[in-house]
């Protein structure tokens, strides 16, 4: 199984950490859409120089703006500059109202347009000589015009038969975003085969979210997908797929039925799967570029009793937790949670005399109250260590517990002169 991330981030430190934390979490691949820095190829050529054998795609580079000689020579320059092999080149024509609507360019004749850049671009990469003129590019260009130092497979975004034939035929394969299992068994996967060339490679793209709420997990999708969900490519390679939004087609639950939907998926007939991960829910807290849970238990009253900083949202996190919580007072008589999976057993063996809730927006009041520690986490530039958000988490409580009157503290002061009263009196008492 070939497992690849979303390439991208703010900066270009950030891009280089990004892919080395990738490659030693053992990662094939980092994809980049052609936004990335403003050009993502200078993104990847800093980021291949830094990391010693991730595969660095693009998915994609648009065509039409381009010139496929000029692109050669950017594509030759960034696998100069990263000094080993590993850059692949995923391209494609973009969408009309992108092309004509940003660039003023006519979409017409967009297959016959991309079949012709395919031939340029792929022999110029080869170091072969190319006279092509075509109805829409012409290249005269002598043998060795363009020298790469190592190969650069070529794919094609492709979705429409059109696209899917030219890849067969020209590609190393094709980069297929936001298509269902049953859309690339029974549409992908036979279309670009059919060239009968050697076999090619199929790059699954699909948001994915590891969350044990599914309702929650999927409207997380469809608030990061709308640009996807409106556009006509992408709607119809999901009817074809059985899917009537990307939040349908996203790849969503615990761990384990995440593993079985990405096994499943690969059964269909994919090479590659770049999975996008999208966060969902306020209980993530990104530490050293990586998305770990933060239980937060609540009272009746709104006195947060436990925090737990945790790298997975799993059984043994949650006896952890429940284990704990419960040792800071009574023990409860009902107990609100999300719909995790874990919860139910975990609650039998620790708690078994609390009356289980887990009613849609029962947890809301946990959820919004967590969400004041987001807006504190979000300004900051991230945290490095696990520790770091169990202290954070842990005092960030600590100070609402205060602010609320919780503690025989600040008590005679107005709520938004407490946190201070309190800490006055803590240092006169010492």
């Amino acid at each position: 199984m070939r497992i690849g991330l979303t390439g991208g981030a703010s900066t270009p430190d950030k891009i280089i950490g990004q892919a080395r934390r990738a490659e030693a979490d053992g990662f094939h691949s980092l994809w980049f859409a052609s936004v990335v820095q403003g050009d993502s190829l200078v993104a990847m050529a800093l980021a291949g120089r830094e990391t010693r054998a991730i595969e660095l795609g693009t998915a994609v580079l648009q065509t039409y703006p381009c010139h496929p000689l000029l692109q050669a020579q950017r594509v030759a320059a960034t696998v100069a500059a990263m000094g080993r092999p590993g850059l692949t080149v995923g391209l494609g024509p973009s969408h009309e109202a992108n092309i004509s609507g940003v660039y003023g360019l006519s979409y017409e004749h967009a297959g016959r347009n991309t079949e012709e850049y395919l031939q340029i671009l792929t022999g110029l990469l080869r170091g072969e000589a190319v006279e092509v003129t075509g109805q829409d590019w012409a290249t005269h260009a002598a043998a060795g015009t363009v020298r790469a130092s190592h190969p650069v497979p070529v794919l094609l975004a492709a979705l429409s038969p059109c696209m899917l034939r030219i890849a067969g035929e020209h590609a190393a394969g094709a980069i297929l975003w936001m298509a269902p299992a049953a859309a690339i068994e029974k549409h992908a996967y036979p279309r670009i085969s059919a060239a009968g060339r050697p076999a090619p490679r199929l790059v699954a793209g699909l948001l994915i979210v590891v969350h044990d709420d599914e309702q929650e997990a999927r409207s997380a999708v469809a608030a990061s997908s709308v640009m996807y969900a409106s556009s006509p490519a992408y709607q119809r390679i999901l009817a074809i797929g059985g899917a009537d939004s990307p939040a349908d087609a996203a790849i969503v639950g615990g761990e384990a039925a995440v593993t079985a939907q990405l096994e499943a998926l690969l059964n269909a007939g994919p090479t590659d799967i770049h999975a996008h991960i999208v966060p969902a829910g306020d209980d993530n807290v990104r530490v050293a570029g990586r998305w770990t849970y933060l239980y937060r238990a609540i009272d009746q009253f709104g006195q947060v009793i436990d925090v737990l900083a945790s790298e997975k949202r799993d059984l043994a996190a949650a006896r952890r937790f429940f284990a704990k919580a419960p040792a800071h007072g009574r023990r409860p008589v009902a107990v609100t949670t999300d719909r995790a999976a874990a919860y139910p057993r975990v609650l039998d063996e620790q708690l078994p005399a609390a009356y289980h809730v887990d009613a849609r927006y029962a947890n809301n009041k946990v959820e919004a109250d967590r969400g004041r520690l987001k807006a504190r986490l979000r300004p900051m530039r991230g945290l490095k260590r696990l520790r770091s958000a169990q202290v954070i988490g842990s005092g960030h409580a600590f100070g609402q517990n205060l602010r609320r009157g919780h503690y025989e503290l600040g008590v005679d002061a107005e709520p938004h002169h407490r946190l201070t009263a309190a800490f006055t009196e803590l240092a006169q008492a010492i």
